[in-house]
Order: C-alpha cells, then sequence, then structure tokens
C-alpha cells in the first residue's frame, strides 16, 4: 500500500510503521494530530503486531481493556486492525496480516 502520509519499514522479520497528522481512516474515528486537550484527536499511535488480530483482542477484552470498535479488515484490506486507548489515553492499534498480505512481497 502506498500513501503520502504512511510509510512502512521492514527490517528482518520487524515492521514499523510511520504514519503523519491527517484525518482518520474509516475504521478510526480519532484523528493524528499535534497534541492538544481534546477526546478525538492524538499525536501518535503505537501499532502492535500479531499473528491473530482477533484472538489478541479477545484476550485482551476478557482482562478488561476496551476497544472503539470489533477488530475488522479495513476497506483496503491486508489486515486486520483493532484500536483502543490505553490508560493515559495513547491510541494503540493491533493488526495482524491477512494471509493475503502475509505472502505479498514488501518493495525494498
Amino acid at each position: 500500500m502506498q500513501w503520502d502520509s504512511y510509510a512502512l519499514v521492514q527490517v528482518g522479520r520487524g515492521r514499523l510503521h510511520l504514519a503523519v497528522a491527517g484525518d482518520p481512516p474509516p475504521d478510526r474515528s480519532i484523528r493524528l494530530v499535534p497534541p492538544v486537550d481534546a477526546d478525538q484527536q492524538a499525536s501518535g499511535e503505537v501499532v502492535i503486531e500479531v499473528a491473530d488480530c482477533r484472538a489478541v483482542v479477545t484476550a485482551l477484552q476478557s482482562r478488561g481493556v476496551r476497544f472503539l470498535g470489533p477488530a475488522a479488515e479495513p476497506a483496503w484490506g491486508g489486515e486486520v486492525r483493532a484500536f483502543a486507548l490505553d490508560p493515559d489515553g495513547h491510541l494503540l492499534e493491533i493488526t495482524s496480516p491477512t494471509e493475503q498480505a502475509r505472502t505479498f512481497p514488501v518493495d525494498r
């Protein structure tokens, strides 16, 4: 996937997702903006890639973590993801690649 506001850096088995401020995608109501006091804004997000997003979300919910919505595949595909806020209000994303994305080569 390619956007002017997003980059994926892959080193070995590790991935770093980078995004700049802008309007949120349809599956996340919180926008990334410079820090201000507002409930629907964040200055950044932490993305945690796991093998099975839905299983991790279920496990975290059983421990009391509240998500902003269900784990789902966004319209552009390639991943399943869910969003939560940590106790300090930092935006967290749990994501896992779809089977198709696991076999798709990443541009280097």
